[in-house]
């Protein structure tokens, strides 16, 4: 990794004391890119704002190397500290929802939309495996199960 990213092993390992200090660091960094991306556009109204947000959100896990994939799909190889980076920006998401939609921010909100992540995660981590999968589709049909899970449609 020193040689790829043109430094010596010692100035890499004064940063990062360790595989999984480093390895915790690039997951960081993915999950801050992945947040940056899907950030809600400003004057949209709320369904076009998830469309494009589900948008940038799916194109980031098709983009990937497989950073983001080892956030929401973590294999027995996966750093400890990944279950934090996940659990923060799944949280980040999830507000960005309840006020997106103007929802009430309660404990079941939480729980319906948090449901509702999960499926997007699952969706964006396997979606590769049906590559003929139209990508449009598949946001409106998240979209059409988040409506469901409020139980409201989205202005």
């Amino acid at each position: 990794m020193a040689q790829e990213a043109g430094i010596g092993r010692a100035l890499l390992y004064h940063y990062f004391p360790g595989k999984e200090a480093l390895v915790e660091a690039v997951l960081a960094e993915e999950s801050r890119r992945l947040l940056e991306a899907t950030e809600p556009a400003v004057g949209l109204s709320p369904r076009e704002a998830a469309r494009r947000a589900l948008d940038a959100y799916l194109q980031a896990f098709d983009a990937s190397s497989g950073g983001i994939r080892e956030l929401y799909a973590p294999t027995a190889d996966t750093v400890a500290g990944v279950h934090v980076i996940t659990a923060a920006n799944h949280d980040v998401q999830l507000r960005r929802i309840i006020e997106l939609t103007g929802v009430p921010d309660t404990a079941e909100t939480r729980v319906l939309i948090g449901g509702w992540l999960a499926l997007v995660e699952h969706l964006a981590t396997t979606r590769r495996h049906a590559p003929g999968a139209d990508r449009g589709e598949l946001i409106e049909r998240c979209l059409a199960a988040l409506e469901a899970v409020l139980d409201r449609p989205l202005p």
